[in-house]
Parts: structure tokens; sequence; C-alpha cells
């Protein structure tokens, strides 16, 4: 037996086919070692991929200005909805996170832990997963109209919460950066829309006086956003429709105050709310017109007016095209559209049908005495004719001076002279005009035409009218009626919103009928605002807010 055992023993010592079968399990060993490596790598893979795809989207999504949430909520939304093969968290990074009225960036960093299958064999018990993100969204260049309304029924806490609201509005969307721009018209209106003299100069118009600057505007110029600058427009003349002879007028309907005017193309904060607490609510209501000119402040056509200013807004406005640049119009009201009047062609320019005439004439004046054989019988003979073969007139011939100095206007239906006399009542007339038509200035006689813009700074409609048996429509027309203003009003918007321009009204404690028609006018029902004294700083506000969300249509 044990010379059996030796043999074995010697036998295996001799036997090498072992030393394979130890390779072979080393072999497999390594190869299962990598190979479950690779798996837990694409495990990695897989989990890292899943989050920053999603972590992607989620910042994407956060940076975008048509966004209204925070970043970190939109973020931590979008994550939650991820489903992966490990448990993450997410974190702003706020260094790089900012919300501004012009842009929006947003960064982000999510992390995971997986717990690895094979690599814990080699000691490596997890895997560390880390993905970041980062996206930007940006508006560089702001361009706003506030069209406001300052009429009379705007007086008192109406105008304050108007000044305090706009001001705060103000602050919020002209931010201090040197990657962006933010210019504001402000565009008070009432009974029309004043423009400043240095503006005016820029336009073509008829010049009918310089006590006025203001336009009308046709029917069909509410469809254009701009105003030709070479284009002859019609001016408001200065003209009252009532008052008396050279008493009483009323010369409002465009007021030359400084603080009616338009502010064009401002990018001072101080200047901008300097002008807003300047505002005097008077007058009576044209939203069409207010809204013609914020449009038209928008629109490339009035470049010249920005390229006057010149500095930072010498190129503005801007082109609809123009990448990174988006156009706002506000329109506020608290009223419905009046009618609105303008004289007459005929009675507009040129030489006028009222003259100043100084005439005084020497005339001889025959006077008449009855004398009778009886004195009772003279009053008879005066009164009733009786007892004329008793009585008899004497007559008598004196030279005596005239005098027919006064207004006269000639009325062209009858071919009257009327003289003018308070302006409340109808002159005396005649069938010529006195004095000597062939006089010259300084002569008596001379008979002095005055031209239309003469004649209305010295009479007002009612008071012409009047003086020749007429009214007040005699020389005055309807230009636009409230119906009217109301479909201009809505033409403009449209030509707004049809070049890109984003419309936002607020109807500020207004009638139903304006409230219909501001809702039509803004650019969705969202875009519109009911508000009155008490939250129409929220409006503001929210329009604020909402300008942070719009991406420019390109």
């Amino acid at each position: 037996m044990v010379q059996y055992l030796s043999h074995l023993f010697k036998t295996f010592k001799r036997d090498e086919r072992g030393s394979f079968s130890v390779f072979i399990v080393m072999t497999f060993t390594t190869m299962l070692l990598v190979s479950g490596a690779a798996i837990d790598f694409i495990r990695f893979e897989a989990v890292r991929s899943s989050i920053q795809y999603n972590l992607d989207r989620a910042v994407i999504a956060a940076a975008s200005m048509r966004q209204t949430q925070d970043p970190a909520d939109v973020v931590e939304d979008y994550m939650n909805k991820v489903e992966t093969l490990a448990t993450f968290s997410v974190s702003m990074d706020e260094d790089n996170t900012s919300v501004t009225l012009t842009g929006r960036r947003v960064s982000a960093v999510a992390t995971a832990t997986i717990d690895t299958y094979f690599l814990r064999l080699t000691g490596i018990n997890t895997l560390d997963v880390t993905a970041s993100s980062r996206a930007s969204e940006e508006i560089p260049n702001l361009e706003i109209s506030m069209v406001l309304d300052v009429s009379g029924s705007m007086s008192g806490s109406k105008i304050a919460s108007l000044q305090t609201s706009a001001n705060t509005f103000i602050d919020t969307v002209i931010i201090d950066d040197d990657e962006s721009l933010t210019s504001i018209s402000i565009v008070p209106y009432s009974t029309n829309v004043s423009v400043p003299q240095s503006m005016w100069d820029l336009y073509a118009t008829e010049g009918l006086t310089t006590n006025t600057r203001c336009m009308i505007f046709d029917d069909a110029d509410y469809s254009l956003p701009g105003i030709d600058m070479s284009a002859t427009q019609r001016q408001l003349p200065y003209y009252s429709y009532d008052g008396g002879f050279q008493t009483g007028h009323n010369f409002g309907d465009c007021k030359t105050a400084t603080y009616a005017e338009i502010m064009p193309f401002s990018t001072s904060i101080t200047d901008l709310q300097t002008k807003i607490n300047s505002l005097v609510a008077t007058g009576s209501t044209a939203s069409h017109i207010g809204a013609k000119w914020g449009v038209a402040l928008l629109d490339p056509s009035s470049n010249g007016v920005g390229a006057d200013i010149g500095g930072e807004v010498a190129s503005i406005p801007t082109e609809y095209s123009e990448s990174g640049v988006l156009k706002v119009l506000i329109l506020m009201t608290d009223g419905q559209n009046m009618s609105h009047y303008d004289l007459k062609d005929d009675f507009r320019s040129g030489a006028s049908r009222m003259y100043y005439v100084n005439d005084v004439s020497e005339q001889e004046v025959t006077e008449y005495e009855a004398v009778c054989t009886d004195s009772w019988m003279e009053w008879y003979f005066i009164n009733r004719g009786w007892y004329s073969y008793y009585c008899h007139y004497e007559t008598t011939t004196t030279t005596e001076t005239v005098d027919n100095s006064g207004y006269y206007i000639y009325k062209p239906e009858n071919s009257k002279y009327y003289k003018v006399n308070n302006g409340y009542s109808q002159g005396t007339y005649s069938s010529t005009l006195p004095g000597d038509p062939t006089a010259v200035s300084g002569e008596n006689g001379y008979q002095l035409n005055y031209t239309w813009p003469e004649v209305w700074e010295m009479m007002s409609t009612y008071g012409y009218g009047r003086t020749i048996g007429e009214s007040w429509s005699y020389a005055e027309t309807t230009y636009s009626s409230s119906s009217e203003a109301d479909a201009q009003m809505l033409d403009a918007c449209f030509a707004a919103k049809s070049n890109g321009i984003v419309v936002y009204t607020i109807a500020f404690s207004a009638p139903s009928s304006a409230e219909t028609l501001l809702k039509n006018c803004a650019t969705s029902l969202s875009n519109y605002y009911d508000v009155d004294t008490t939250d129409i700083a929220t409006a503001f506000a929210s329009i604020a807010v909402s300008v942070q969300k719009l991406k420019l249509t390109q």
C-alpha cells in the first residue's frame, strides 16, 4: 500500500496538465472583471446621458423669454419627471443664473451616485455622475412707447396714481447694462398730441401757424404704422370754438405747454420720471391720435427723430427685422373717444373774408324842421301829415364827421358786409364795404384784408358764425366722430401688431365701450388690463414682468 501511494505521488509530480487550468482560471477572471466593468460604465453613461439630456431641456426651458416662473422652479419641475437608473439631485449655479427684462440666463448642475456591480470586486463600490448645463436667451434692446391719457377726467387721484405707477415701471424696465439698451417714448394725449418744436421741424407741414404743433391724420393714415416726414402733414389750426370777439377764447385743442409734448426716445430714468411727474389732466379724449403717434415712434420712418437726438438713440427706431429688438406699445385711457374738429378747407389759409377799415370822412347832413302857423299843428303835421296848408318843412344842410371804422365780414351767400360787434350777436350789414379800395396802407379808407390764421386769433368759430347770422359749423367741421375715432384706433393697433409690435392696453376705470375697444386693440386678452385707481400699479408691474417673457419674432 505504501509502495502504491509513493508511486501515485511521483506520477502526480511529473503530470503538468494542471498548470493550463490555472491560466484558464486567471484569464476567465480577468475577462469577467473587464466585461463587468464595461457594464458598470455603460450604466454610468446611460445615467449621465439621461440626466444631461433632460438637464439641457430644463435649462433651455427656464431660459426662455416666454417663461414667467423662477428658473429654479422650472428646472426642478422638469427634472422631477425624469426617470434614470439612479436618484439624483439638482442645484442652481447662482453666479450664472439671472433674470432681467432683456434676458434670462440659467445654469444648473445635476449629480447622482450609482452602485457598481462588478467594479466593487476591485474595491470601487460607487460611481459619481455629474452633468452641467447653461443656456441663455436675450433681447438686447427694448423700444417702448407709453401712450398715456391725460384728459380732464384723469385729474385728481387718477393722475397721481398713474404717475406713481408709470415711474415704477420706468425704474423696472431701464437697466444699467452695457449689453442692452432700453428707450422709452412718452406720448401724453388728450384732445390731440402736441409735438416738441425740435421734432416738429423735422416734418413737412402746412405751416399755418407757429401757435400749434398738432397734426390731423386722414382715415387711411391710421392703417400705416409710420408718419412720412417728407409728405406734407395737415396741421391743426390755432382757433377757438367758443368766445366772443377778441375775448373768452379757448385755444386748448393743441396744447403748447411743455408738459403736453411728446418726449421721444429717452434712456434716462430721471428725465422720463420728470416728464411723468409734470403731466397735467385737461381736455377731451383722442386715443386714436395717441395710438397713431405711439406706433409711429416705433416705426423706422421716425429714425430721423433718433438721428436728430443723436448719441445712443441715433439709430432708433430700428427696422422691424432687426434681430434682438423688442418693440412694445402701452396704451392707457380712462374714457371713450370724443368727436374732433377742424376748420373747413376754405377757412384754413390764404386771404380771409374779414377786413378792418379805418374810414373817417366828412359827410353832408340835411336836417328838416317843421314850421306851422300855430304851434299846436306841428305834432299833427309831423306824425299824421295833417294841416299841410298851414305847415311846411324848412331844410338846413350841415357837414359832420362820420366814423365807419371797424371790422367787417363779407358773406358771399348774400353779398353783404357785416360789421363785427361783440361776437355774440349779428352785426349790422350793408351792400358795400366802407373805405376806399384804391387807398394804400397808412391812408384813410385803407381796407386791410386779414389771413384766415389772423382771423382765428381774434374770433371764435361761434363768434364768426353769429356775426353773419350762421352757426359755428359755418366754418368748422367734424373730421373725426367718436365712432370713426374708435375705428381709426383699431387700425393703428392692427398696423402695430402686423409689424410685430407687442400691444398692451389698460382700461383705467373706463366705460364698457372703451374696455371693448382696448381688448380688441391688445395683442391678446392677456395683454389687456382692467384696473381702477388702487391697482393700476399692479397693471404696470405685470406688464413689466410680461415683457420679460416675450421672445422677439423674427
